[in-house]
């Protein structure tokens, strides 16, 4: 974890994502996929404070003709202030790799600032997971979302957001991925509501950035 002790550095972390996700852009190539992501989840608000949110997410990859991703997630979020909340949960995933399934165990805590102005809000999470697999060794990976959401009529939420996930432990700090992501919310009806976005994925493999086109479809039942 030596790679982010840095203290003043935590500071410009929304900038450095930033900078890092057009370069990550910039260098994708060789190979593009089209995927499919669905995403369903309820979120039990406890106190005004406090809530929590169980979430099941499933992939298919191969131009969206294979199951290869799934995982189910348990998690609680507490608002200390206003602009500040923090947050644990944990993921238990199973993924694809050489024609079987392998499972990875993934605690994980988070850190969300967030601000609103001129009806615009302005939001970056930070998350720190530790990643337990049956078949490899273990290893941390720090994320970090920033993301800009604007202000739009009829309940719509549209929103522009980037994430960089850095992989450490059993090799050297590395920038692993980067995720640009449009999309918008929207209202069904009481409680669900619903949510559609794309994201270019660009994952390291070696010295090349093979990209995922991504077509997302969340629900959530709100309570």
């Amino acid at each position: 974890m030596r790679c982010f002790q840095a203290g003043p550095v935590s500071r410009f972390l929304p900038a450095v994502a930033v900078a890092l996700s057009v370069s990550a852009i910039a260098a994708a190539y060789d190979t593009t996929d089209f995927q499919l992501w669905n995403t369903d989840s309820v979120e039990l608000k406890a106190l005004p404070v406090l809530k929590a949110a169980a979430e099941a997410e499933f992939r298919w990859g191969d131009d969206m003709s294979e199951f290869f991703y799934q995982h189910f997630d348990g998690g609680v979020q507490w608002t200390t202030l206003p602009f500040v909340s923090m947050g644990g949960g944990y993921r238990h995933i199973s993924e694809l790799k050489k024609g079987n399934f392998k499972v990875e165990q993934e605690p994980y805590a988070t850190l969300t600032l967030s601000v609103s102005l001129l009806g615009f809000g302005f939001e970056t999470r930070s998350r720190q997971e530790f990643r337990h697999f049956d078949y490899a060794a273990d290893s941390w990976r720090y994320r970090n979302r920033v993301a800009v959401k604007f202000p739009a009529p009829f309940g719509l939420k549209p929103y522009l957001a980037d994430e960089v996930l850095v992989g450490f432990g059993t090799v050297p700090c590395q920038l692993a991925q980067n995720r640009v992501n449009p999309g918008c919310g929207f209202p069904i009806l009481g409680p669900l509501s619903g949510e559609l976005y794309y994201m270019l994925v660009n994952t390291r493999s070696g010295v090349k950035w093979p990209s995922a086109n991504v077509l997302g479809v969340k629900a959530k039942l709100s309570f």
